[in-house]
């Protein structure tokens, strides 16, 4: 570790090694008033454990500061801060006031977060990992969204204490995150943030860097835990001006990372919940006639609120040859407001096509229909009614939130795969995403028809040759057989049977559900197969044995149209009622993809 120094006899020509293992690199302490700008007026307020809260509170003693109040969050010597006033739990806060916060919760960060917004003071944050440091983005708190910054991380191992000293060794008791002097390095350019604010310029110089990070607008404490990091393109969370951003420090290799902050929805923010029926046909009308969303330009637009760590979802990787054939993708979706364990990854949704793009496109239209489920979550539980749109009638129609907002289906355990509520779903237009709910709800009807006593199937031939990839997959894969489903509820479906899988697809044509049944047949053989990774759930339904088989020759694949009039038919004739209700809750999401919907089968 490099030795202390007071600020008098610490020699000049010491320089902290670039990338040293302890990282306790030296910053000029800040000094209020220096500069040609003002000095920030108002109160400082510093919280933190122990061993940050110590260094924040020599930092300000050092800067100047005059009225500083103090918090201790964690356990420790409560007289250990002496002449400084405490800052009580309860206390009123004021758009002058400023607020320095180490801490090594989301959840406490999150929560002062909100009261600084509330009062509109001047907020700067750290998070304290083992193996991390995130820094919040800088500035008043009601403009840099910093509550949602904590709210939406995730991705943390669970903390276990470290075999030996974290970062270089440990100044104070066992289990200390950081270095006393690393602390100390941290706090000054935290401090240095807000003293700099509306000035040009740097609160501190790092020697040994060979230069200055500019903390006024984007705050240089990503370096902090780093040690001598060099400022680099990630410098920083940004002010109020800039679109808001945590930065995330390896503290073991001095590495860092931009990481975007996506303001959380609000519950009750959904246009047709809240909203009066004016507000909502004016919703429904647009997306109506809305313009199709192009595939290309919304895997292009994903990207700026894709994050493995902060993001709406996770980040849509290239797509890899999967199984037969196909190619594969999987994006990770996490919950926005369900409680997230430290290794929860969230729930993983897959998408699959003959290529690439195609996997991609499925994967993250999967991906935002989870994620808007998820996101109606709170309100559905708050027993209110919302404007629905009656798919028999044209009508809007009121219907209660419970049965609106479909309840997520946990996964079995975090990261392994998920599958979408019945009747959810995801299109560029909405066509296509009411024609997909609908198709969801007829093939689970489907699914409960073939299973009744006394059902019998007629054989469906499979081309001998030619066909889509899939189906030529499906050949090569052993000897398919295929059973025309469409009479039991008098729309185009199939049923296929590959080794001991059957699965079941309806389509607008018999031929589109032949299709789609081929790519789940191969997709469920694949996952008897599989050695290593989760795959996708694929669901499958009780073989149609050979007394079940309906007298007479194979039916030809050709013929057979439904669309969604007849899907709508077919639902109605069973006393269902189709409603599609927009899951509208988080506007991140409805600006990338407006057309995320539920429909809701109401009996009647």
């Amino acid at each position: 570790m490099c030795p202390r120094w007071s600020d008098d006899d610490r020699p000049r020509d010491e320089v902290a090694p670039q990338g040293s293992a302890d990282g306790d690199a030296y910053v000029h302490p800040p000094t209020r008033g220096a500069g040609p700008g003002r000095a920030p007026d108002g109160r400082l307020l510093l919280a933190g454990e122990d061993h940050e809260l110590r260094a924040l509170t020599a930092a300000a003693e050092r800067a100047g500061c005059r009225d500083v109040r103090v918090r201790r969050t964690g356990e420790g010597d409560t007289e250990a801060f002496g002449g400084l006033t405490a800052w009580a739990e309860r206390e009123t806060l004021t758009a002058d006031d400023t607020v320095l916060h180490v801490a090594r919760s989301t959840a406490e960060l999150a929560a002062t977060a909100d009261r600084c917004a509330g009062a509109g003071a001047w907020l700067g944050q750290m998070l304290v990992h083992p193996d991390e440091m995130w820094t919040g983005p800088l500035g008043p708190a009601d403009r840099t969204a910093a509550a949602s910054a904590w709210r939406r991380l995730r991705g943390f191992p669970p903390q276990v204490p470290p075999a030996g000293p974290v970062g270089g060794g440990a100044d104070g008791p066992a289990g200390t995150v950081f270095a006393a002097g690393r602390a100390e390095w941290i706090t000054n350019r935290l401090l240095g943030a807000w003293l700099s604010q509306g000035q040009e310029g740097t609160a501190g110089t790092v020697e040994g860097t060979g230069g200055t990070g500019n903390v006024g607008a984007a705050g240089a404490a990503e370096a902090g835990a780093a040690g001598a990091a060099r400022a680099g393109d990630a410098e920083g969370g940004p002010g109020p001006a800039e679109e808001p951003y945590l930065v995330c420090t390896d503290v073991r290799t001095s590495s860092s990372s931009r990481h975007p902050v996506v303001p959380l929805p609000r519950p009750g923010r959904s246009a047709t919940r809240a909203g009066t029926e004016t507000g909502a046909r004016v919703a429904f009308l647009g997306r109506i006639g809305g313009a199709a969303v192009e595939a290309a330009r919304l895997l292009e637009r994903i990207d700026a609120v894709a994050d493995a760590r902060t993001g709406l979802i996770g980040p849509v990787p290239e797509a890899r040859p999967g199984p037969a054939g196909l190619w594969e993708c999987a994006v990770a979706v996490p919950d926005p407001f369900g409680p997230r364990p430290a290794e929860a990854p969230g729930v993983t949704v897959w998408g699959h096509g003959p290529d690439a793009p195609s996997a991609r496109l499925a994967a993250l239209l999967d991906a935002l229909a989870a994620y808007g489920t998820l996101a109606a979550a709170p309100d559905a539980r708050s027993g209110r009614e919302v404007w629905g749109l009656d798919l028999v009638t044209d009508r809007l129609r009121r219907i209660p939130a419970a049965e609106a907002y479909p309840a997520p289906t946990p996964p079995p355990a975090p990261g392994t795969p998920y599958r979408l509520p019945t009747g959810v779903e995801a299109g560029l237009t909405w066509a296509d995403a009411v024609e997909a709910a609908l198709t969801g709800h007829c093939e689970a009807l489907v699914t409960h028809r073939l299973a009744g006593p006394g059902v019998r199937v007629p054989r469906l031939a499979l081309p001998d040759h030619g066909g889509s990839a899939a189906l030529r997959a499906l050949r090569a894969a052993g000897e398919p057989v295929a059973h025309d489903l469409s009479a039991l509820i008098s729309v185009p479906a199939c049923a296929i049977r590959l080794g001991d899988a059957t699965v079941v697809a309806v389509a607008a044509t018999r031929s589109e559900a032949l299709e789609a049944a081929a790519v789940r047949a191969l997709l469920a053989r694949e996952k008897g197969v599989r050695l290593t990774g989760a795959g996708p759930v694929v669901p499958t339904v009780p073989s149609v044995t050979p007394d079940r088989e309906a007298a007479g020759p194979p039916l030809s694949v050709e013929g057979g149209t439904s669309g969604r009039t007849g899907l709508v038919e077919a639902l109605r004739a069973r006393g269902r009622t189709p409603v599609a209700v927009l899951l509208d809750h988080d506007p991140q999401a409805v600006s990338l993809l407006p057309y995320l919907v539920h429909v809701a089968l109401l009996d009647g």
